[in-house]
């Protein structure tokens, strides 16, 4: 193996073991090779005396020459290797300190998928030197992993969003989008840290202030941001909707996409499936809780989905145009107790968040 060693050649020399190891090595195959080579002359010897069995000396004879050819076998291929580890070595003197690659930089293969999944991959590598060459090709395919790792999220965050039922003027809303006006920052930094602390079982948020002041959008930034970082299932509806869709499937099961679902199907939801659904879909987004008429139907329908949540300590996210107290006198102090209580310690109640700004509708 000369200078010009191949790709193919480096990668057997990275096999071997290391020089000193291999000397070592051969010296004791050399003394065991004496051995042996003493053994089968004195095997020779015994066996043209006579007076000896000819059989058994002629069996002794014929496992000293097999082992003595099983060593020489066995140093040829030592002394083969030591020559390649010792180019290896001379190789390796020239690299970098710290390169263990003798110039390969990086191996394996793997190809990560581009915006058209297999016909434009790129092919990008599994092991990396920690030379400065190496870790400039892992720095190139670290890019190109992220790149497909955040085309993959944002594809399955708008998967998720529209199955999430959020109406299209406020898909993609996010906290960024937010317009950053006084008094409104605080409710942004603490739905941020109420999101990425998320856990299916933990306190609620109401956010309620006067019409227009970007309560969903904030509810459905805040939703993004559980889906994108944990995964989890949500569902985003108004309450006036959401008790048509109830009322809805008492004549009849409706057709409605199934939540939990990989792919978008839809199959006919029964009022008991749809009120389930409702109580156990880990993230729940109601909007503009206090628009519906309060007749006695509703409030047991509400009453029931908002104690299901509340005794499992579900996470819900609500809006509102109405303060609690406002809600109280509309909805019933059983209803609007359990949402307080949801939105915090019964203290300090910091899930319940009064939104004040400026109008966005005239802003925009």
């Amino acid at each position: 193996m000369q200078p010009g060693t191949t790709e193919l050649s480096k990668h057997y020399l990275l096999t071997l073991p290391p020089t000193a190891e291999l000397e070592v090595t051969l010296a004791r195959l050399t003394v065991e090779c004496d051995q042996a080579r003493a053994s089968a002359i004195a095997a020779h010897q015994e066996m043209q005396q006579d007076g000896l069995a000819g059989s058994l000396a002629a069996e002794m004879s014929r496992r000293a020459d097999a082992k003595l050819v099983r060593l020489r076998g066995a140093i040829s291929m030592v002394e083969f290797s030591i020559e390649h580890a010792r180019e290896r070595d001379r190789i390796q003197a020239a690299r970098p300190e710290g390169c263990t690659c003798l110039g390969l930089l990086a191996t394996g293969s793997r190809f990560v998928p581009g915006p058209n999944g297999a016909e434009d991959a790129t092919e990008v590598h599994e092991w990396y030197c920690q030379c400065p060459e190496g870790q400039a090709i892992k720095a190139q395919d670290d890019a190109v992993v992220h790149r497909y790792a955040e085309t993959q999220r944002a594809i399955k965050l708008a998967r998720f969003v529209q199955r999430a039922k959020v109406p299209n003027e406020y898909r993609d809303a996010t906290f960024e989008s937010y317009p950053a006006v006084t008094g409104t920052q605080q409710h942004v930094a603490y739905l941020r840290t109420w999101a990425e602390s998320f856990t299916p079982i933990g306190d609620s948020v109401m956010l309620w202030g006067e019409p227009n002041t970007g309560k969903t959008g904030l509810a459905v930034a805040t939703m993004r941001e559980v889906v994108a970082r944990h995964g989890t299932s949500a569902w985003f509806t108004t309450v006036v909707d959401l008790l048509d869709e109830i009322r809805d499937t008492y004549d009849q099961p409706r057709k409605r996409q199934v939540m939990h679902a990989k792919d978008d199907i839809e199959e006919q939801v029964t009022t008991r499936q749809l009120q389930d659904a409702v109580k156990e879909v880990p993230l729940l987004i109601l909007d503009d809780l206090g628009v519906e008429r309060p007749s006695e139907w509703v409030i047991e329908e509400l009453y029931k989905l908002l104690n299901h949540r509340y005794n499992d300590n579900k996470r819900t996210i609500f809006t509102s145009n109405l303060s609690p107290t406002q809600l109280n006198a509309r909805l019933g102090e059983r209803i609007v107790w359990r949402i307080v209580k949801m939105c915090g310690s019964q203290h300090t109640k910091d899930g319940v968040r009064h939104v004040i700004g400026p109008n966005l509708r005239v802003m925009n």
